[in-house]
């Protein structure tokens, strides 16, 4: 019996869809007094036999034991963003965009921008920051900031 439980286990390896990574640097500027802009650059793997396709995309950050809202910036916007915020340097990589999808076996490098409903001093406090990337089919990926 165990050693069918094992096969079995062996056989199916591959086949959980998900996205593991780190996050590779975290950006912020000032929008206004009261809204800040939030950029994480970072890598993910997609280590199963199937395509990872994203359907949605958000951030968890916390400061002050308060979570914080957000807004997802898409592709077309973060690309005029960089000009309008001198302070986030350089974009590096491209957007995650909604629907894309990271092929099996295979590592990127994207970029994920948001508007943060908070003043730069409080998104620099932070005490946590998470980017969570829905899959078509329901699973999530998490990936944490190293602070």
């Amino acid at each position: 019996m165990a050693a069918l439980i094992s096969g079995g286990l062996y056989l199916t390896r591959d086949s959980h869809v998900e996205l593991v990574g780190t996050i590779q640097k975290v950006r912020t500027g000032k929008l206004d007094d009261q809204r800040s802009v939030v950029v994480a650059d970072f890598r993910v793997t997609n280590p199963s036999a199937y395509p990872f396709q994203i359907k949605d995309v958000e951030l968890e950050l916390t400061s002050g034991g308060k979570a914080i809202g957000s807004r997802f910036i898409p592709e077309t916007d973060a690309k005029s963003l960089f000009l309008g915020v001198p302070e986030l340097g350089e974009k590096y990589n491209p957007s995650f965009r909604i629907k894309e999808q990271v092929a099996k076996k295979s590592t990127v490098d994207r970029m994920l921008a948001f508007a943060v409903d908070a003043p730069l001093s409080t998104v620099e406090a932070r005490t946590k920051l998470l980017l969570r990337l829905r899959e078509v089919d329901g699973p999530v990926s998490e990936l944490i900031e190293q602070r």
